[in-house]
């Protein structure tokens, strides 16, 4: 239920204010609401007794003429204000009383839906009407042509004055608008808009003359009090500093959203790239530059340039002449290459950032302008990694390295034009180093792997780095390249590549009927893979050791657990009751089955690649960076050379300093390969971006040097191009369809 003003003859229920809590100025509150109020001489003032603006005088407020020109519509009223206006009358100036209108009792939203209609017809540039210069025939005393006697109870309080002013921008010819008075509030058609003027790419940008200045050339100051509230807000309120006022009643989500805004407006001075930016629409910007800051006057010029993701704008006031400049990003920072950098150093997709923004015509650079920028951050980039990894080197030490490598092709098949291959500590499990490999450098898709390690290898030479082992997976000519070069390290195979091959053979035999007894132990076939790895010492006799325990599985298939094998005379496991109920049938000695199990799992090729499997290390760690690289570099998307290599190193980067996340919880989750089976995987703390900040500042500083990357020729370098129109004319003929 809305209060309603105390005071004689007044109910006013906009703009009102709780009694104080002051004891003195409560006091003479109460002594001015009884000067009036004769019949009740002992007139005292309850919880809900309310005053409202009418009943005080202009300086009775802290904010009142950013209030009257409709800056702010939170009224800020002084801690020791008093009132001393009994009657308002109609007449009276606001030096001598706030005055508000008599109004028709209305809801603030519709107050609010009446004020922005209009403002929206007050700030629309539309063509001209009626004389040639574009103004009403008919004209008022007071100088306002053409107003029009529309009446304004619709408002629930007083509109601020809103002249005519123009928006000129950078287009051919020029553009007459129509004066709409103050409290007009008939609608008029729209038209086109005015279309800015955007000139290409930034490069560095002179705007030593942003600051306010006037026509006599000296610095003008601006006439704005950092501490009022310039953010209107429904309805009025006591000052929030004032020990009277009462702060309403909300819920935890407006408080927690108020304590956000008042943070975001103060002054920062940290990393450009942590201040709080907002995307303002064009209507919204045009209400904050069309008052003059000099005399308050509402008739000024404006004059919009844009250039990618900046707008300049120049004000003049049409009355005093002042004059200033404006502009959305500071003059010392390239807000366009600051956009590209956020773009590329976290892995984002240009294209399809820009057509985001484009499609609600977000006002930014353009496809050709962050390829510009790129090249210059790509240097960046490099630079960064290349002191992590000299940091990498000095933890590493004189300490003897596991190293695991594997490669990724940017396309399936044997078509792929890039392939890059890393080599990881298994014992930090952080990525040492990483190289780009182009098919035509090393004579095809299929020989990037090989060419890649050696260029890994070489890069640990020439560091001096200490290889005990090196885990991979089963590439041929990576087996026997190591074989060869590489002899003093001992070369391990990755257990998941193996085990997925026997799964493979077990499925394929089991594909007919009467094989579906052997595909119904591929799960314990598996099992006892990786417990032949893992149960086994690493040492001199760990290969045969393994081989043993592989081979005991052709008698366990058929119920026998004791072997002739001297490395390995019987199974591990418990005794096997003869009444215990199996989901799986024991094969049969020397049957069909047995024959074909035997073959398949027993190969020479697998079972020495078995007794080489790694026990110290995995791949996996690479498999899970090679997921995260999907995200900075698509497989669907083709990237040239140097901006290949760029986002790799950035995909390095970021796995590098997430590598070491703890788990906060677990989960069970059904993948669709288990068919139905569940698996407990863990959740791990969100990742962190340090890496990026640390790559602003070095954009910010300057203090990186250039990189020289030697590219490799196009893959189409070494052919003959053909003739254009030649080519376009047998492209024709060659038309299947026509």
């Amino acid at each position: 239920m809305p209060n309603y003003c105390v005071a004689f003859g007044c109910s006013s229920e906009n703009n009102i204010f709780k009694w104080p809590k002051d004891g003195k100025i409560a006091k003479l509150w109460t002594t001015f609401v009884r000067t009036k109020r004769k019949e009740v001489p002992e007139w005292k003032p309850s919880s809900s007794s309310v005053l409202c603006i009418r009943h005080f005088t202009s300086d009775s407020f802290t904010n009142y003429g950013q209030w009257q020109c409709g800056y702010a519509k939170v009224l800020g009223k002084k801690i020791d204000a008093v009132p001393t206006i009994h009657t308002v009358s109609k007449s009276s100036t606001p030096e001598q009383s706030v005055s508000e209108p008599e109004t028709t009792k209305t809801t603030p939203r519709e107050a609010r839906v009446a004020r922005r209609e209009i403002v929206k017809e007050v700030l629309t540039p539309v063509m001209s009407e009626g004389t040639s210069d574009g103004s009403h025939a008919n004209t008022r005393e007071d100088g306002h042509e053409g107003e029009t006697e529309v009446p304004l109870e619709i408002l629930e309080s007083e509109l601020p004055e809103v002249a005519c002013h123009q928006v000129l921008c950078d287009v051919k010819g020029t553009q007459t608008l129509k004066y709409i008075p103050h409290g007009y509030v008939k609608k008029t058609p729209k038209k086109p808009k005015p279309i800015m003027q955007t000139r290409g790419t930034q490069t560095h940008l002179t705007m030593k003359d942003m600051e306010p200045y006037n026509n006599t050339g000296e610095v003008a100051q601006m006439d704005i009090d950092p501490t009022e509230n310039y953010f209107p807000d429904t309805g009025s309120i006591d000052d929030p500093s004032d020990l009277d006022w009462d702060a309403p009643d909300q819920d935890e989500e407006g408080e927690d959203e108020e304590e956000l805004m008042e943070a975001n407006m103060t002054d920062y001075n940290g990393p450009i790239q942590d201040e709080a930016k907002y995307i303002v629409h064009h209507n919204q910007l045009l209400l904050l530059l069309t008052i003059c800051l000099q005399c308050l006057s509402n008739q000024v010029e404006l004059h919009c340039t844009t250039l990618g993701g900046i707008i300049m704008v120049v004000c003049r006031c049409m009355q005093c002449n002042w004059t200033r400049k404006w502009r959305n990003v500071p003059e010392s920072i390239q807000g366009n290459l600051l956009l590209s950098a956020a773009v590329l150093f976290n892995g984002c997709l240009p294209t399809q950032f820009f057509r985001t923004l484009k499609s609600i015509n977000v006002v930014t650079i353009g496809h050709r302008s962050f390829f510009n920028h790129q090249r210059q951050l790509t240097h960046i980039v490099h630079w960064r990694w290349s002191k992590e990894q000299e940091q990498i080197i000095r933890e590493i030490g004189d300490d003897e390295l596991v190293l695991g490598g594997d490669s990724r092709c940017d396309s399936m098949g044997h078509s792929a034009k890039y392939g890059s291959y890393c080599i990881m500590d298994l014992k930090t499990n952080k990525i040492l180093n990483m190289e780009l490999v182009q098919s035509n450098e090393c004579g095809g898709s299929y020989h990037m792997e090989l060419t890649g390690l050696q260029r890994c290898v070489a890069w640990l030479k020439t560091k001096k780095l200490k290889v005990k082992a090196f885990v991979s997976d089963r590439h041929v000519g990576v087996r026997k390249w190591i074989k060869t070069n590489w002899a003093e390290v001992t070369h391990y195979f990755d257990c998941w590549h193996v085990a997925k091959s026997v799964k493979k053979f077990l499925e394929s035999v089991g594909k007919s009927k009467a094989m579906l007894v052997v595909k119904a132990w591929s799960r314990s076939v598996i099992n006892h893979f990786y417990w032949c790895v893992k149960s086994t010492e690493t040492g001199p006799d760990e290969v045969p050791v393994k081989k043993a325990k592989w081979m005991s599985l052709s008698n366990h298939v058929v119920n026998k657990h004791r072997h002739d094998n001297p490395l390995f005379k019987k199974c591990s496991h418990p005794k096997l009751r003869a009444t215990e109920e199996r989901k799986k049938k024991w094969l049969k000695a020397d049957s069909d089955p047995h024959y074909k199990f035997q073959n398949v799992m027993f190969k020479a090729s697998l079972v020495e690649d078995i007794g080489h499997c790694s026990s110290i290390g995995q791949t996996s760690r690479i498999e899970a960076y090679h997921s995260v690289v999907n995200h900075f570099a698509p497989k669907m998307i083709h990237f040239h050379y140097e901006n290949m290599l760029c986002r790799l190193l950035l995909a390095v980067m970021h796995y590098n300093e997430n590598c070491g996340r703890d788990a906060k919880s677990l989960t069970i989750v059904f993948p669709k390969f288990k068919h139905g089976g569940y698996t407990v995987r863990k959740i791990i703390e969100d990742p962190s971006y340090n890496y990026v900040n640390q790559l602003f500042d070095l954009l910010e500083s300057g203090d990186y040097e250039r990189t020289v990357i030697e590219k490799p020729p196009p893959l189409a370098a070494d052919k003959e191009r053909p003739d254009r129109d030649e080519a376009f004319a047998d492209f024709s003929k060659r038309a299947r369809f026509t």
